[in-house]
């Protein structure tokens, strides 16, 4: 992952991504944020371990998902890394699933990704940014506790919030940018 050089240039980079995540869905938690910086850093990687179970997984969300909205693509964390693509661009006929697919798989080929300890002090740069918004933010302490927990133990991978999935619907695959844009040119 490269991160820009000098704390402040990076901090700034992260509480600008927090804000308009924020703006566009502003029950997040302080997981639904780690998640999404995470995702930046780690991308679907997880998801691939089994790339059969991957499609299958996919292939059943995608005959279950009736038109959500809103179905485009936005950028994980500070977005250098991954963007979250919506499976409605598949269901609506925007993108072809097997397009869909190959991009996300594509995705993890030849991915660097930041040691526990690394990803440990990203994050808890990117938490030191967030003073300026946490008030804004559910359950700021408890989650930031949890967190620290979890990355304590060696953990790494975090699920959306309930409150997130009740009120948004989350539906999307991690992909590379350089893939994801080939999806909005075809």
């Amino acid at each position: 992952m490269t991160i820009p050089t000098g704390i402040s240039g990076f901090a700034n980079l992260a509480l600008n991504a927090v804000k308009t995540q924020l703006a566009k869905y502003p029950s997040s938690s302080l997981k639904d944020i780690y998640k999404s910086f995470y995702q930046d850093a780690y991308g679907p990687g997880h998801l691939l371990a089994d790339p059969l179970a991957a499609r299958r997984y996919f292939d059943a969300e995608l005959a279950q998902l009736t038109g959500h909205g809103p179905y485009g693509i936005e950028p994980c964390g500070i977005g250098h890394n991954f963007y979250r693509v919506d499976l409605g661009l598949v269901t609506e006929g925007r993108v072809d699933a097997e397009v869909f697919f190959t991009r996300f798989l594509q995705s993890m080929v030849d991915l660097a990704v930041p040691e526990v300890a690394l990803w440990s002090r990203q994050w808890y740069e990117v938490l030191g940014s967030l003073e300026p918004v946490s008030h804004l933010i559910q359950n700021f302490e408890q989650d930031a506790k949890e967190i620290a927990g979890m990355l304590e133990q060696g953990k790494l991978e975090m699920r959306h919030s309930e409150r997130y999935h009740r009120l948004y619907d989350p539906h999307y695959r991690i992909i590379r940018w350089e893939y994801a844009k080939l999806l909005l040119i075809q």
